[in-house]
């Protein structure tokens, strides 16, 4: 369920134009606790 972010952080930034963005996978779940974890996975999976 966390390695599941990441991967739809990146679909937004190739398609900023369908949702805007981070916002839109940050409402897909929730705008709070959702932002941090897509911006948690995606930093780790830049780095790893």
């Amino acid at each position: 369920m966390t390695r599941r972010p990441p991967p739809a952080a990146r679909r937004p930034v190739r398609f900023p134009s369908g949702s805007g963005g981070p916002e839109g996978a940050g409402a897909r779940c929730r705008p709070g606790p959702a932002q941090t974890a897509v911006t948690r996975g995606g930093a780790e999976e830049e780095t790893g």
